[in-house]
């Protein structure tokens, strides 16, 4: 089993949610789990309220909101999804919050890793075939 980590290349935040987009070159691998980190900083209540995938502006799979965080899904875990490193470069990450009132709470979502666990294809060897 391999692992690949990524760095989102792009942002987009709003006051109720954020986007996060990642890059990555094709593998000849199959993906077998997502796992994300999510760094914040907290203070007061603040509950997940979505954290999920989405493919071409829609969400795919199950919302990973309630596992506690800060880390959601895991090796063996693809979200309820097929996503191939084909469309890993479609793929978005969904981060919502809700904050409590009565202490306010607050959140800043600094970064969200994405590591992409995968098992390489077999090579076939010349004349195997």
């Amino acid at each position: 089993m391999h692992v690949l980590t990524l760095r989102p290349i792009k942002t987009l935040t709003t006051d109720s949610h954020s986007l996060w987009h990642y890059h990555c070159h094709w593998i000849p691998a199959q993906l077998t789990g997502m796992e994300l980190e999510v760094v914040a900083q907290r203070s007061g209540p603040v509950q997940d309220h979505q954290i999920r995938l989405q493919l071409d502006g829609e969400a795919v799979g199950e919302n990973r909101a309630g596992q506690g965080g800060p880390c959601y899904g895991g090796p063996n875990d693809l979200w309820g999804t097929q996503i191939t490193f084909q469309e890993i470069n479609r793929m978005s990450v969904l981060t919502q919050y809700l904050c409590g009132t009565e202490p306010r709470g607050r959140i800043v979502v600094e970064d969200v890793i994405l590591k992409l666990h995968y098992r390489p294809w077999p090579l076939v060897q010349p004349g195997s075939m």
